[in-house]
């Protein structure tokens, strides 16, 4: 069994289940004289995730600290529910909260203008065994959604090599602070049955001709999982035109699980496109798990017609405490691009030490 960061994440969404249909034990914290009903055909589950260490930035931007307390991965509590029906069917909703540990604020990775209070995801959906899951509301798009599993340092910590992944591109750059970085409001969510390993996606929001939305959000994917090999592929385009087409795979070797990403962002209305190529591996070794990876990401006419580069070489490792907490250590070389009329970068060491957990 390899222990990763994608398996704490994915016990944040699935265990341990607060199994909430049991109306003796609500009646029993429920203050006297106050009445609480959960109606028993509901199956909920409230779940979350923690995650808070220490960064270091060797050449940080004017006005910042070398040194911070930062949250690594996001912070959330997530509560799902579903009501069977009948023939394999069910009514399903889900809400995630994300809050920044440090403070105990709304998430807020700039530290200005708040995420939204569900940022995570606000959907009411309906599912069935034979025709798949329809969701309406906030959340994940269809590349978006399968993506972060390609990402070998799990869309977490300074090495992470997801903006490569998705060649920098937002889901919804008309929501503020990032917040529409791989989600839309008022969407329409589609994911079809496993069948032989495959899984199809769609994702689609009507919003237009509001302030800045000139598109309408559509995207699609398709993702393969049986055994060893795990690959997708999707394309996407956004609020105000820009379009994104991402594959990536991963495959289990036995001693060592290796990723691959290519990325290709184009530019509405603009000569800047992206492309990016990204390669890591996870290597499990007892209660440890080396982490590696490379990502690369051009952006055409950065400056004038001269190209400027975005780059990110790092390492790390995780130290596995038992199925719901890790401890991790990395550190990033990281290459950006900056000018307007000719090219230079900026280069900066990273180092991070951080505690995760779920529950």
């Amino acid at each position: 069994m390899i222990r990763s960061c994608q398996t704490f994440a994915a016990a944040a969404l699935t265990g341990p289940a607060l199994l909430l249909g049991a109306s003796q034990a609500i009646a029993q914290a429920t203050p006297a004289g106050a009445t609480l009903t959960i109606n028993p055909a509901w199956s909920l589950n409230l779940s979350g995730l923690m995650d808070l260490g220490v960064k270091h930035v060797s050449n940080p931007t004017s006005g910042a600290a070398h040194n911070t307390v930062v949250r690594g991965n996001n912070n959330r509590v997530t509560l799902q529910g579903a009501m069977a029906l009948t023939d394999g069917n069910a009514v399903t909703f889900g809400l995630q909260h994300r809050f920044e540990p440090d403070t105990g604020t709304l998430e807020s990775p700039s530290g200005s203008t708040s995420r939204p209070l569900f940022q995570g995801e606000a959907r009411l959906g309906l599912r069935s065994d034979k025709l798949g899951w329809l969701r309406i509301g906030r959340g994940l798009t269809a590349v978006q959604d399968p993506n972060g599993a390609y990402d070998p340092y799990g869309v977490a910590t300074v090495a992470s090599l997801q903006g490569v992944l998705t060649a920098g591109f937002s889901s919804d750059p008309n929501q503020t602070n990032g917040a529409g970085g791989g989600r839309v409001n008022n969407g329409i969510f589609y994911a079809s049955p496993k069948v032989d390993g495959m899984v199809f996606r769609g994702s689609f929001s009507p919003t237009e001709n509001a302030a800045g939305y000139t598109h309408k959000h559509m995207g699609v994917s398709a993702e393969y999982n049986v055994d060893a090999l795990a690959a997708m592929a999707g394309w996407e385009r956004n609020s105000v035109g820009n379009t994104l087409l991402e594959v990536a795979g991963k495959y289990n070797f036995g001693p060592a699980i290796g990723f691959l990403g290519f990325s290709h962002m184009n530019a509405y209305n603009s000569t800047k496109d992206r492309t990016g190529v990204a390669v890591g591996a996870r290597v499990p070794m007892g209660d440890y798990v080396v982490k590696a990876g490379y990502g690369r990401l051009v952006t055409a006419n950065f400056a004038g017609d001269a190209s400027g580069t975005d780059s990110v070489l790092g390492v790390g490792v995780d130290y596995v405490i038992n199925k719901y907490a890790y401890v991790y250590a990395d550190a990033a070389r990281l290459r950006t691009p900056t000018g307007t009329t000719t090219v230079t970068h900026l280069k900066n060491t990273a180092v991070d030490l951080g505690l995760a957990l779920t529950f």
